[in-house]
Formats: C-alpha cells, structure tokens, sequence
C-alpha cells in the first residue's frame, strides 16, 4: 500500500512540473488502481482480522464492540473549529458555538 501511494505521489509531483502526457495519465491511472486494489486488500484483512478477535473473544462481544466503538468516536470526533476567524480546541467553546449556532439557525 505505501508504495502503491508513493508511487502514485511521485507520477502526480512529476506532472505537476512537467504537465501532462499520454504516458504520465496512464501511469496515474494505472498507480491509482493499484493503490485502490492494496486499499480494499487492507480493509478485507483488517476486517477478518477483526472477526477472528471477536470469535477469540467468543460469544462476550461486549469488550469488542466497545472497543470498536471507542475508536470509531474517537476517530469521528470534532477536536477543532474556526470560530470568528479563530481556530479553538477548547470542548466547550467548540460545543457552545455549535449550540448557539444552531439555536440562531433554528429561531431565526
């Protein structure tokens, strides 16, 4: 995957310096494919990785799927916002802004 990924960035830098041609765009092409194929190749071992633990785990899937959870939200969490121009990640100040923001949005 990253040399998939490196590959793709090089032929991208060297089109960026030297503009397009046939060769260059097919080569792109052909780098985003293998990029997305070691993707999906990454997701399905991540993935029977994942049921292989919960069938360790056995019939308990408490732990695992709140362990899942637990990486999900932390990866899906909002740890700054621009407010007035300026960036914050302070918890509070970004949830109050959202609040008023959608009080105002929603009382106007």
């Amino acid at each position: 995957m990253k040399e998939a990924s490196e590959a793709l960035n090089a032929i991208q830098a060297e089109t960026a310096l030297l503009g397009d041609t046939d060769d260059r765009l097919l080569a792109e092409t052909e780098c985003t494919i293998r990029l997305n194929n070691a993707l999906t190749q990454h997701q399905s071992h991540s993935t029977q990785r994942n049921r292989l633990q919960w069938l360790q785990d056995g019939c308990r899937n408490s732990k695992f799927f709140h362990t899942m959870n637990h990486i999900r939200r932390t990866s899906t969490g909002l740890s700054s916002l621009i407010i007035n121009e300026e960036l914050s990640f302070d918890p509070e100040i970004i949830s109050d802004s959202v609040v008023q923001f959608y009080t105002d949005l929603f009382t106007a």
